[in-house]
């Protein structure tokens, strides 16, 4: 009801009253929890912020990628391009 009262109805918890404190012991225990959960599945969040990462690198590609050719045609490829033969010849150097 406190919480409802707080943020539904707009009112806020005046600082000092047992409002104020209730809520944010409220908030402090969720954070805490929310800690100790987190580092239980460390290795279950890691892999999936991994995967997370690849699927937001290639949306994020997908997206550059159409607005630079929809503005640059195929100038747009130069800088990918480029990037591939950067890596290409670190991958040569370390082999030999």
């Amino acid at each position: 009801m406190l919480v409802g009262r707080v943020v539904l109805d707009g009112h806020g918890a005046a600082g000092g009253s047992w409002d104020y404190y209730l809520l944010a012991v409220l908030s402090v225990l969720a954070m805490g929890w929310q800690n100790a959960a987190l580092r239980r599945v460390a290795g279950a969040f890691r892999r999936a912020r991994l995967h997370g990462g690849v699927w937001a690198s290639y949306l994020g590609g997908g997206v550059l990628g159409a607005f630079l050719a929809l503005h640059w045609d195929l100038w747009s490829l130069i800088l990918p391009l480029a990037v591939l033969g950067v890596l290409v010849a670190i991958d040569v150097a370390r082999r030999a």
